[in-house]
């Protein structure tokens, strides 16, 4: 029996929906990517190779739960996103906040002595509630955080639609900063054990163009005031 080729679709794909989806696609592939990876180091007894951008001595549970967390949220946002294409809407920018400046906070401080809260997984409404009352940007930076990923990991293209994706829909590249500031602090370590062999630490970790010195005043505008 042949398959009959289904008719093209008449609607246009919103363009700021078409630029979110592009971005999901490849952080669902790194989510999955990640996940494999962290099975087979599993199976060797030594996660180390796949941990570097989370927190130093996560467990293999507790990993998988973020990066599983990041993969849901994504294929979630991914499905709302296709639905609302298909009704015919596109999503709005969102305006950016002003940040009060507070010159530090002494809550600040004592939220870091404690100690951190245990990975879980949200249900499906949870997630579902999320994308209901939080920016789309905000969504897509948590994916970030979850999954680990670094603006080092994807092509100037992928980093560029990215950024974009979470600037312009109310979100912040500071998410990415604890996953840089990992891998960062792996480099030299390892460049300390054996400067000889290691590679020598790149910072500030983009994705290589002729224009380094334009990714760190990209990275130096993100950082906070």
């Amino acid at each position: 029996m042949t398959e009959q080729a289904l008719p093209p679709s008449t609607k246009p794909m919103p363009p700021g929906i078409a630029q979110v989806l592009y971005v999901l696609r490849f952080l669902v592939s790194y989510a999955a990517h990640i996940a494999m990876q962290a099975e087979a180091c599993a199976v060797k007894g030594d996660l180390g190779p796949v941990s570097i951008p989370f927190c130093k001595g996560i467990q293999f549970d507790a990993l998988i739960i973020r990066v599983c967390r990041g993969l849901r949220r994504a294929l979630a946002l991914q499905e709302m996103l296709q639905q609302r294409a298909a009704a015919g809407t596109d999503i709005e920018p969102v305006a950016r906040r002003q940040h009060a400046h507070s010159g530090g906070s002494s809550k600040r401080g004592q939220d870091r002595d404690k100690p951190p809260l245990p990975e879980r997984l949200p249900s499906a409404e949870e997630i579902a509630a999320e994308l209901q009352r939080r920016p789309i940007g905000a969504i897509v930076a948590d994916i970030c955080h979850d999954i680990g990923i670094t603006p080092g990991d994807l092509t100037p293209r992928q980093w560029n639609a990215l950024k974009a994706v979470i600037i312009t829909y109310g979100g912040s590249l500071l998410k990415l900063f604890p996953a840089m500031k990992h891998r960062v602090v792996a480099q030299f370590e390892n460049y300390a054990a054996d400067p000889e062999h290691a590679e020598i630490p790149w910072m500030p970790m983009m994705p290589w163009t002729p224009y380094a010195g334009h990714g760190l005043r990209e990275m130096q505008r993100a950082r906070p005031p």
